[in-house]
């Protein structure tokens, strides 16, 4: 008899947590869309193939979002809009759903549905979302908000479900009563989440793991340091974050929060990112975690063997394909180590092919990895990657795929899909692993997280926040209100925060992630009875980000700071950036306040001057806010024509107040360069920000950088 080659496959759930700390009202929809398109069917898909065993990771952020869900107590602000009638939304919220109501793959998500195809059509036809503004009709509002959360309803939950059917099949002039019908069936898949998840882990065809509860990169809670082990090279923040005890405790409360929920806690935990160290992992078995995993590169640093493939990407050694056990201060726990190539065809290739001929690649290269391995049933090929972000870049979800899959795995005599736990319990043999090597599943290092400029300010605020707590708590703060504000910056140690600053990743939703994260730290301090540093409120995605001004200055000016322009000659030779794309989800610049900013200088002063694309209303409040050298802020409340203008400086109390600034047509204001603590050639940088019922900035991303003139400023930039 051939002997079965095991598979395992290990699928990662997360999201990270969505609800506005001070609102409560959850700021993106991607928990409820990935519910009724992803969570649900895969794991259902199970139980038409029985003999397929495989491992869940659902972490702990992820399942609380889905819980308020099922009971009806979360709200987030998509599904807010999707279920107002159109006929009476406003018009920032039409061009909101405008802006994101398109947000699907458009090959596999919105071609098949022939109404959202001709809306995305007409939509580009428009060029921007105010231009398809009044092109859109009231039917086209209400078909768009049907089409878009139908479309994040996986295909064949649709076509089971009579009701799902029958919206599908209809296609197009929707009513209101068809959207409630739609929310209603949707909100059943939702709450039918949890539940199917222990139905298949109590037939015993799945085993759910956790991690860490707010998914935080355990390594570097328990000490930043742990980077230069893998990066020597690497800049740190100035403050050294080490709490190893707070990744203890994101460890235990998922363990008890997976047991709270699935009736038993999990034998295996996924280390967010897969990320590791020595440290981490012996806090991990300390919890009482029988195994855990990681990618493919980490063993071989920690072996110093070379994982060698051919030019096709299979394996030549076999070394990879064994469970490993590695002692820790708290006994032995077993890494399983991840095959990077087969993961990832899955994850991102295969998604392109025709469905045969991926499934035969597929099982083309186990067979190879069966043929390698001497003895095929002590070894193991580790799969692990994304279980939801995948599938919409597939036809029909990617079930087609997996249901091909399935049946041949299904039906061979080489292979077995098991998981973990019940390799561990069958007795399969485990080598010694003498060490670990510090690092992620991404490039074997934690620079994704860690380095940058925004991911090192991320890091300074968090531990700035952490040492308050820690200050706040020695002077005896309610215990109640200590727990509370430790809470957040649980939440604030994620790692999805810092995945989104720095240069590596860019998404429409980064800026919401850079506000939530800092919004979690405000939260936190505000709680503590601490007013928060006043860099909390300056978005740290963009505040590296030079941009170029449309004219620098040319020359020095004179101007009188009035608000209003009393000569086109007096900001003549200033500089100036006009604004261009709004960065709020709400609102863009074209429909906004802000028009451009006039920036010049003489040798003592800098001049600002802030023009309007129309009338601002009679009282509102706006901000200079610098963010070069350091932190400071021209603050001006503006009522009736008057304006008063403070001055703030980071870590200094008492703020200045400056009598030259002006507000009426523009606002116009004059700072001396002996105040701002700059000298000639120095740098600053400088970015509007504006407050009324909405918030603006100018410009929408990044700063302004200004030199500080020298006395040859004019002779260098003098022409004829």
């Amino acid at each position: 008899m051939t002997e079965r080659l095991n598979i395992v496959f290990l699928w990662h759930m997360h999201q990270p947590l969505y609800k506005d700390p001070f609102t409560e009202e959850y700021t993106l929809p991607w928990v409820r869309l990935h519910g009724t398109k992803d969570y649900y069917d895969m794991v259902a898909l199970l139980e038409e193939f029985p003999t397929i065993h495989q491992t869940f990771n659902l972490v702990p952020s992820l399942l609380q979002q889905i819980v308020e869900y099922e009971k009806g107590t979360a709200r987030d602000v998509w599904q807010r809009l999707s279920l107002k009638p159109a006929e009476r939304l406003e018009r920032d919220e039409k061009l909101f759903i405008l802006k994101h109501f398109f947000r699907a793959h458009p090959e596999t998500m919105i071609k098949p549905l022939p109404r959202y195809s001709e809306l995305l059509r007409k939509f580009k036809f428009s060029k921007t979302p105010s231009g398809a503004l009044e092109r859109f009709t009231t039917q086209d509002y209400l078909d768009l908000q049907v089409l878009f959360n139908l479309a994040w309803i996986d295909p064949w939950l649709r076509h089971s479900d009579r009701e799902l059917d029958a919206l599908t099949r209809k296609g197009r002039n929707y009513t209101e009563e068809d959207k409630r019908t739609l929310f209603e069936r949707a909100q059943r898949i939702v709450s039918a989440i949890i539940p199917k998840y222990r139905q298949m882990l109590s037939r015993g065809i799945v085993e759910l793991i956790t991690s860490a509860l707010y998914h935080p990169i355990l390594p570097l809670l328990c000490n930043t340091e742990v980077a230069r082990e893998c990066s020597p090279q690497i800049e740190l923040p100035a403050r050294r974050f080490a709490y190893p005890e707070d990744a203890r405790v994101q460890i235990e409360r998922a363990i008890e929060y997976h047991r709270e929920l699935f009736g038993s806690p999990p034998q295996g935990m996924w280390p967010p990112e897969g990320a590791v160290s020595q440290t981490a992992v012996s806090l991990i078995k300390m919890a009482g975690i029988r195994w855990t995993a990681t990618d493919e590169a980490i063993l071989s640093l920690s072996k110093g063997l070379p994982v060698v493939r051919d030019r096709d990407g299979n394996p030549r050694d076999t070394f990879l394909y064994r469970p490993y056990e590695l002692e820790t201060p708290h006994g032995g726990i077993t890494v399983f180590f991840r095959d990077r190539v087969l993961s990832d065809l899955i994850g991102f290739e295969y998604r392109g092919m025709d469905t045969e001929r991926a499934v035969e690649d597929f099982i083309k290269r186990l067979t190879h990895i069966h043929s390698l391995v001497g003895s095929p049933s002590a070894h193991v090929v580790t799969i692990i990657l994304d279980g939801e972000n995948a599938w919409e870049y597939y036809r029909e979800d990617g079930r087609p795929f997996l249901t091909l899959l399935y049946e041949r795995l299904s039906g061979s005599t080489m292979f077995r899909c098991t998981t973990p736990s019940e390799l561990l319990d069958s007795g399969i043999e485990t080598e010694k692993l003498g060490a670990i090597h510090s690092g992620s599943w991404i490039n074997h290092n934690f620079n994704i997280w860690i380095g940058h400029r925004e991911d090192n300010t991320a890091w300074q605020m968090l531990a700035d926040a952490r040492k308050t707590l820690k200050e706040c708590s020695e002077e005896g703060l309610p215990e109640d209100k200590l727990r509370h504000a430790m809470e957040e910056l649980y939440i604030a140690e994620g790692s999805d925060w810092f995945w989104w600053y720095g240069d590596e990743h860019s998404s429409l939703d980064e800026e919401e992630f850079d506000r939530l994260f800092r919004a979690h730290i405000e939260r936190a301090y505000r709680i503590l009875e601490r007013e928060p540093p006043q860099d909390v409120r300056v978005p740290i995605i963009s505040r590296y980000r030079m941009v170029r001004p449309g004219r620098p200055p040319t020359g020095f000016i004179e101007p009188v700071i009035d608000g209003r322009i009393t000569s086109y000659y007096e900001w003549l030779y200033a500089g100036r950036t006009e604004q261009t794309v709004q960065g709020s989800a709400m609102h863009y610049a074209e429909e906004g306040v802000l028009k451009e900013l006039f920036f010049g200088f003489n040798l003592e002063k800098l001049f600002l001057r802030v023009d309007f694309q129309r009338r601002p209303p009679e009282s509102f409040s706006m901000g200079f806010v610098f963010v070069e050298p350091c932190y400071m802020a021209l603050e001006l409340e503006v009522e009736r024509g008057g304006c008063r203008a403070l001055f703030y400086r980071e870590g200094e109390e008492n703020p200045v107040e400056v009598d030259t600034a002006g507000a009426g047509d523009v606002v116009e204001v004059a700072l001396e360069f002996g105040l701002l603590g700059v000298r000639a050639k120095d740098r600053l940088g400088l970015f509007v920000e504006f407050r009324d019922e909405k918030y603006e900035r100018l410009p929408a991303k990044g700063f302004v950088i200004i030199e500080v003139p020298s006395e040859d400023f004019e002779a260098r930039h003098w022409t004829v």
